[in-house]
């Protein structure tokens, strides 16, 4: 178990920016783009965490300047929203963001042989959504297992989902064969169909096509 864990901090440790091209750079492989092609893939995704990162460093910057703001127009404002790429950048820098790709993808595997889901998530860059919520986790228990855990729990839940808003999504779409098992959109669905549940049931008005 020691050397798990061990293994564990060791890749965590490395970082997303030294991880992430490293895992995408497998992948390529694995899934036949060469190894050229699958190199150069990973590299340009470390680029672009860098770039992410140095964005975040200069949110820093930005604060300054909004709390002067602030104080010469009398107002209280604490927070600054920096955005789904800073957040993004910020979910995969976590030691729950540095596993979550593997680890999203062999759940998934997992989940279609075991024919759980019929949902196959290629939207790798949008695993954050799922180390965000794993890192909170981690966060507030200390504890990277149960991180992980709420990670994959989060995952499952959105898989699901995809799967249950697949029939509509076709018809809408008029593409057969697609799915939308992404963290955000995913989550409003449960709102929509207790929202459409209760419009079924009021006369007059559930004979309205929205």
């Amino acid at each position: 178990m020691k050397v798990i864990l061990d293994v564990f901090a060791f890749i965590s440790g490395c970082g997303s920016v030294v991880m992430m091209p490293i895992i995408i750079t497998i992948l390529g492989v694995i899934m036949g783009a060469g190894l050229g092609k699958s190199i150069r893939g990973g590299l340009t995704v470390g680029v672009g965490l860098i770039g992410l990162g140095l964005s975040t460093g200069l949110m820093g910057f930005l604060s300054t300047a909004v709390g002067q703001m602030s104080a010469n127009l009398n107002l209280s404002l604490a927070t600054i929203d920096i955005g789904w790429p800073a957040a993004a950048a910020i979910a995969f820098a976590t030691e729950v963001g540095a596993l979550i790709i593997p680890v999203c993808l062999l759940v998934n595997i997992i989940m279609i042989v075991t024919s759980t889901t019929q949902t196959v998530n290629i939207d790798i860059w949008n695993f954050w959504h799922f180390a965000f919520t794993g890192s909170l986790v981690a966060v507030v228990t200390g504890n990277i297992v149960l991180g992980m855990v709420a990670a994959v729990c989060n995952e499952v839940i959105v898989l699901v989902l995809g799967d249950i808003t697949a029939p509509a999504l076709e018809t809408t779409l008029n593409m057969p064969g697609v799915s939308l098992p992404h963290g955000f959109s995913a989550a409003f669905a449960p709102i929509a169909l207790l929202c459409n549940w209760i419009i079924e049931k009021i006369p007059g008005l559930r004979d309205i096509d929205f």
